[in-house]
């Protein structure tokens, strides 16, 4: 007797004093059967590991979904040493064991149970219970503690002893070397120092709660049913015993419930939680007999391995046999601990199809060969899974592909997994990356398997925060190796909020595990844009124009070809492709990768790569156009001129063109016709012809005007001065250095087309081609001109040379400004604002290098010249101011004056 059937007597005693027959009848029936669990639970734990591998087979897969008699017969199975079946010491309870079932079938199998039936069946019950307790068995009928053990602490057991009395229970200890207890388990003792196990099939939860095994619900979880003793009520405990059980084992082979015999190797999970591609690989091994291969393709970390070695456990665990050997093969050679969010490697792996054919010799026909005709012909079912196949050579894999080929469909299946897009062979089975909700909910998961005793409501509740799931896929990638790595850092942050702060998958470590290897798995023609990637894009921009490396690589009369690497690319999260006309490249890391390659593998590149990207530059525009118009700038050497002009023309009027493109090609074009060939006429016209496109582009209309001055022409130069002075009133947008610009060449352009008019038109009345009243004339309104000169541009001029600093000047502009004042100046000279003049000299000398004197000095010259002619005693005759000449207006300085207008940089010389 122990404590629970000490438990259920008194519950006995009270209704058999109440005459409650239909309850007694259901207590009588659990205190007989709770003795038939206690006798199995002790043959169990005692003899299952010596059984014979068909009795281990069958006792396995009886336990599963027992009927009493079923147990019953597992019981028999396992009394090896005859303690109970053949035992006529306990000849009793022997045919109380065997008879029971029957009267339990017949009784309440089937049918209706009616009262009469009851008294007889209760009768039954008790009567079997007294010839069990007549027997010698002392498993039954000594007094027995039912001991709980919960630790271990100092080399002391310790738990709960319940008495065999049914009411008392106290702490009980027990020295390590007594007996070598499991934590958390049940023990039966009696005669003081003798234990045998009663779990699994005894669970107790308290002093009033006691379980007794029922059926096994889920084997690939151990989970099983518990149905309560004394009151009503069922439970589920995960039981390790029953989790995946094997029946036969060596060192490299086992033989499972159903009979299928797998070889041996670590899954790289606890307990697998679905990504969703299991069905299909299901579908394909046990539906699909058209083809003998599949491939489970995906980047690393998104779950392949897991996936096929979790179905390899259900076709193990299924009550139905459906491959006669399974055999997991592995060319991994390192995996990520996300422990420790590092990379370890791995010393078993094979790396040849010898190997492969070698180890399924072995584990098929327990002799390790390289004969391939042998495992072809194997007329049994056969399952091979070939894990990590982008590891092996490529000779390699062109073995095993072959080898794979030449299998019979009715006898043989393969899987593969590699993270190579371009190793898929056979039916395809792709493993993406979770969504947002689904990494979400998978990282719940795994927090209930790695950390099982964290708060899982309050991480649930902190997932509800704004962007939080957004975070965990972003810094996860939606990988489920780094949602595990993520776990592991929750669980010692304590809150996520702490934790997502830190990116999973850009670790130094976690970079190199995916992405370190990943040129060796491409094709040939996706490996060289790969490495021609890294010549287009840069750390600060990882895009670029597909069209531009289409015509780097000389692709365009290959679509197909560049778009299937393309493709490739995309697959492998190389890069991912923008609006059909970007290409943007996924990370820094990534593009390091690039470069190494590039700079590894010279033969990718025999010069014509870069040869055509020097055609288009690296630019991120519209590759066709900057390849158009270097195809016209090259043109300029060597062809000739009507072809130069037309290349140009049409980049000009193509509409596709960008603005800045159709800029470059009028500057170009303009540069080519003024200055190599010496067409002024055409270059202006070019600018005329093209002005609706960049009337609002200061910089364009400057260049215009230069053109229209340089020319030389007069009527050019007035519409230089016109150009100029619409731009001030437009609506183009004008920086402040091209303001004074404007006005340093209006006032140029401007004092010298005046002071050219004035000396012409002395020269005309020198020599009396006109009469005095019509040079009067001519000359107050030349005069007009000055003044306006003056005040309209001269003075705005030196305004904003006084409020700019023209020390820190951009020198271009400092040039025309200068240049603009020392014009400026002649202005102020003939209006007679002599003081003016001075000042301005003065304000140069005074504010800028020596370097820049002489101009301003030879003005001061001029100026004291006409100050001591002012001075001399009048002689009464009151006669109109000579003007001397001056440096500035004579051909050399105009020259000058133009030439460095049309420099893009330069200082006034001196």
């Amino acid at each position: 007797m122990d404590y629970i059937i000490g438990q259920m007597n008194r519950r006995i005693n009270f209704l058999e004093t109440a005459d409650k027959k239909n309850e007694l009848r259901v207590h009588y029936q659990a205190r007989l059967e709770y003795i038939l669990i206690n006798l199995l639970a002790l043959l169990w734990n005692k003899n299952f590991e010596k059984l014979q591998p068909d009795d281990k087979e069958y006792v396995l897969s009886a336990i599963l979904r027992p009927s009493v008699g079923t147990l019953v017969d597992i019981s028999r199975k396992l009394d090896l040493d005859k303690e109970i079946y053949g035992n006529n010491s306990v000849k009793k309870v022997q045919q109380v064991l065997d008879k029971y079932p029957m009267i339990r079938n017949e009784k309440i199998g089937h049918g209706y149970v009616y009262e009469d039936s009851t008294d007889e069946y209760t009768s039954d019950l008790r009567l079997m219970y007294e010839h069990v307790l007549e027997s010698n068995l002392i498993y039954v009928t000594n007094e027995i503690d039912l001991i709980q053990v919960i630790t271990l602490e100092n080399n002391v057991y310790k738990g709960i002893a319940y008495k065999a009395d049914g009411i008392t229970y106290m702490p009980w200890s027990c020295p390590e070397e007594t007996c070598p207890f499991s934590i958390n388990a049940i023990y039966a003792c009696y005669n003081h120092n003798n234990y045998f196990c009663l779990s699994p099939f005894v669970v107790i939860e308290n002093e009033d709660e006691f379980y007794t095994f029922s059926s096994v619900q889920e084997k690939l979880t151990g989970r099983c049913k518990f149905n309560r003793l004394i009151k009503t009520g069922i439970k589920t405990y995960d039981v390790p015993e029953f989790l995946c059980a094997t029946v036969e084992s060596n060192s490299y082979k086992r033989r499972t419930a159903n009979g299928t015999i797998r070889n041996i190797y670590l899954n790289n999970f606890k307990k697998y939680i679905d990504i969703g591609i299991k069905k299909r690989i299901l579908d394909f091994l046990l539906k699909n007999k058209s083809s003998v291969f599949a491939t489970i393709w995906g980047h690393g970390g998104v779950g392949k391995t897991a996936a096929i070695q979790s179905v390899c456990e259900d076709l193990c665990n299924d009550t139905k046999i459906h491959f006669d050997y399974i055999i997991f093969v592995t060319a991994k050679d390192r995996y990520y601990n996300y422990y420790k969010g590092t990379i370890q490697k791995i010393d078993e792996s094979v790396d040849s199809l010898e190997g492969i054919v070698q180890y399924m010799n072995k584990v098929v026909f327990d002799e390790s060969s390289n004969d391939l005709i042998r495992i072809s012909e194997y007329d049994g079912l056969l399952l091979l899974v070939i894990d990590d196949f982008e590891t092996f050579s490529p000779d390699e894999k062109v073995k095993i592909i072959s080898f794979i080929s030449s299998l019979n469909v009715n006898h043989h299946k393969v899987v593969i997994t590699t993270r190579s897009a371009y190793l898929v062979t056979g039916l395809e089975i792709e493993s993406n990356e979770l969504s947002e909700e689904e990494a979400s909910a998978f990282l719940i998961e795994v927090l209930k398997i790695e950390v099982p005793n964290l708060n899982i409501e309050k991480i649930e509740a902190e997932l509800k925060a704004p962007d939080c799931k957004a975070r965990i896929h972003e810094i996860t990638s939606g990988r489920p190796i780094f949602i595990f790595q993520l776990a592991i850092l929750l669980a010692q942050k304590g809150s996520l909020k702490s934790t997502i702060d830190f990116d999973v998958k850009s670790s130094s470590e976690a970079i190199k595990f995916l992405y370190d290897r990943i040129y060796e798995y491409l094709s040939a023609d996706a490996k060289i844009i790969f490495v021609t990637l890294s010549l287009l894009v840069t750390e600060d921009d990882l895009s670029n124009v597909t069209e531009k490396l289409k015509f780097i690589l000389n692709k365009e009369n290959k679509e197909d070809e560049f778009n299937k690497a393309l493709a490739e690319l995309v697959k492998l999260r190389i890069i991912e492709l923008v609006d059909n006309d970007f290409f943007r490249v996924y990370s820094k890391e990534i593009l390091k990768l690039m470069r190494y390659y590039y700079q590894k593998e010279e033969r990718v590149d025999d010069g014509s790569i870069t040869s055509r990207l020097s055609l288009v530059g690296s630019e991120k525009k519209l590759n066709n156009e900057h390849a158009l118009l270097q195809n016209a700038d090259s043109s300029r050497i060597s062809q000739k001129e009507e072809v130069v002009v037309n290349k140009y023309r049409y980049i000009l009027n193509r509409q596709q063109t960008p603005v800045e493109i159709k800029r470059q090609a009028l500057l170009n074009l303009a540069t080519y016709l003024f200055d190599t060939k010496g067409k002024v006429e055409q270059t202006i016209k070019l600018f005329k012809d093209y002005n609706h496109l960049f009337y609002r582009d200061a910089e364009m209309q400057m260049m215009y005007s230069k053109y229209s001055w340089a020319s030389g022409i007069e009527e050019y130069r007035e519409f230089a001065v016109n150009i100029l002075t619409s731009l001030l009133f437009s609506k183009a947008s004008i920086g402040p250095d091209q303001h004074l610009e404007i006005l340093g060449s209006l006032v140029m352009y401007r004092t010298i087309l005046a002071v050219m008019s004035r000396d012409q038109l002395k020269e005309t009345y020198r020599y009396g081609e006109i009469p005095h009243s019509e040079y009067l004339v001519l000359f107050t309104a030349q005069k007009k001109t000055f003044q306006s000169i003056f005040n309209h541009n001269g003075m705005k001029l030196y305004s904003a040379a006084k409020k700019h600093d023209l020390a820190t000047m951009n020198p271009a502009t400092r040039n025309v400004v200068l240049i603009g004042l020392v014009q400026f100046i002649e202005i102020c000279i003939r209006l007679v604002k002599l003081d003016l003049a001075k000042e301005i000299c003065d304000f140069v000398i005074t504010t800028l290098p020596y370097n820049y004197h002489a101009p301003f000095k030879t003005k001061l010259s001029k100026i004291d010249a006409i100050n001591s002619k002012q001075k001399t005693p009048s002689t009464g005759i009151k006669a109109m101011p000579r003007v001397a000449e001056d440096i500035s207006f004579n051909p050399v300085f105009t020259q000058l004056v133009v030439k460095k207008l049309q420099e893009p940089s330069g200082d006034v010389v001196d």
